[in-house]
């Protein structure tokens, strides 16, 4: 019988199988399987397709979910790394942008995991066109300047970039630049290989500059840039014209005042450069008043005499206007003396005196004839080498600034020797019969042309 049971290989191997099966129930109802999910990055693959063409995909999503069974006492960790996920892009259906996704088992133990799928079997992309565009830098302020203080401009190296990026991306940048921190800050500044970044105007009307991520779908052709930014300061200057004019107005006239239109002015400028402008002074040679009769302007370019790096202000008006107000002087007689009358070259053994009355008028021209000072009038007749008789001279006056001698005049002067006195005598009824006849002569004539 043992012997029998022994040799009964039927029976030995239906013995095992049961075993088997046995241990299958035993594993199967105190290690079962379970289904668990998995959330597992897409790879895309095959993306020359789309670059060669110059074109871009945007997905709708990044990741997928994967459901998968695995045993519950199992020691082994399934991680996201343990699956593979594609969308091949060469296979992408370009009506609807939907790619077909494939998932992989890729851990160390396959028997771990005894069935996985995915949640959805394609993506959804968005494919557009890559195109590039041409931006002027700008600056992104950050921070307030003092309030005496504005931005007099920016200058950067290069003065502009180029931007190839997605369409849908080139359509939201408002501008490109660079962050510039102007807190206080009240003199010019610059900045060295600063990083371009793009922005965004939002809804509030504030500048936002692009993510990280929205960057990396963007290449630009000088991703660093050299920048200075001018810093200028405004200041409210005179004008003022030079204490001399340029040429002689017509005879008869003066000049009696120039004056500006605007009297001043504001300006702007670096901080330093505002010390060499404290005012603004109009040269004598851009003042000609040569023969001029009557009140008239000029306009007048001031840029031309501002300090360099200073200019007028935006509100501000470069061209002043000038008036120079022509008046005609006064003319009216004054009575001067005699006795006052300087004579130059006397003979030390001659007399001299003037005969007839000792007042007499001159005509004179001037500015406010009124404050004209009688005392400040020199009279003079040059008597060198003249000797006893009766002389009539020519009378020479010089007048005070601002005023003028108008006549022709002359005065007779009676010169003796008294050492000899019989012709003196005789000479004396005659000399003061010609002088009173010349003098009034003289006056007669000097009247006629003061009329005339």
């Amino acid at each position: 019988m043992k012997e029998k049971l022994m040799n009964n290989w039927t029976l030995k191997i239906g013995s095992i199988l049961f075993a088997v099966l046995m241990w299958l129930v035993v594993i199967n109802l105190n290690d079962p399987y379970v289904s668990k999910t998995i959330s597992v990055p897409i790879q895309f693959v095959n993306e020359d397709v789309l670059t060669n063409k110059s074109k871009t995909y945007t997905p709708e999503i990044n990741t997928v979910t994967v459901r998968y069974e695995f045993r519950k006492l199992s020691s082994v960790n399934v991680t996201e790394d343990d699956f593979l996920v594609t969308a091949d892009l060469n296979q992408i259906y370009e009506d609807t942008g939907q790619v077909p996704l494939t998932l992989k088992y890729v851990g160390e133990d396959e028997n771990v995991v005894r069935k996985s799928e995915l949640g959805k079997l394609s993506v959804q992309v968005v494919v557009e066109k890559i195109e590039p565009a041409d931006f002027t830098l700008e600056i992104n302020q950050i921070g307030d300047l003092p309030i005496q203080y504005t931005i007099g401009g920016y200058t950067f190296a290069p003065s502009s970039v180029k931007v190839t990026a997605p369409e849908s991306i080139l359509a939201q940048i408002y501008f490109a630049g660079v962050d510039v921190d102007l807190t206080n800050v009240e003199d010019s500044i610059q900045g060295v290989d600063v990083a371009v970044k793009l922005y965004k105007r939002t809804s509030s009307g504030e500048n936002q500059a692009f993510t990280d991520e929205e960057m990396e779908k963007v290449t630009i052709s000088q991703p660093k840039v050299d920048y200075t930014v001018y810093i200028i300061t405004s200041d409210t200057v005179s004008i003022r014209l030079s204490d001399k004019v340029t040429g002689e107005v017509a005879d008869g006239y003066w000049l009696s005042k120039a004056t500006t239109n605007p009297t001043e002015i504001k300006i702007t400028g670096t901080k330093q450069d505002m010390l060499e402008q404290k005012a603004i002074t109009i040269p004598s040679e851009a003042l000609n008043v040569e023969g001029r009769s009557e009140t008239f302007t000029i306009e007048y370019d001031i840029t031309n005499y501002l300090a360099e790096g200073v200019s007028v202000a935006k509100d501000g008006d470069e061209i002043v206007t000038i008036t120079f107000k022509i008046e005609q002087m006064e003319t009216d007689n004054r009575e001067v003396n005699k006795s006052d009358i300087t004579l130059i070259g006397q003979n030390s053994s001659y007399e001299y005196s003037f005969s007839g009355e000792s007042t007499f008028m001159i005509p004179v021209r001037g500015i406010e004839l009124k404050q004209l000072d009688i005392a400040q009038i020199n009279m003079s007749l040059d008597v060198t080498g003249l000797g006893p008789g009766t002389h009539n001279l020519l009378l020479s006056v010089d007048m005070p600034d601002g005023y003028t001698y108008t006549g022709n005049r002359r005065i007779s002067i009676v010169i003796t020797d008294p050492r000899d006195t019989s012709a003196n005598e005789g000479d004396a009824a005659t000399t003061e019969e010609n002088t009173t006849q010349e003098e009034s002569s003289s006056q007669s004539a000097e009247d006629s042309v003061n009329d005339t």
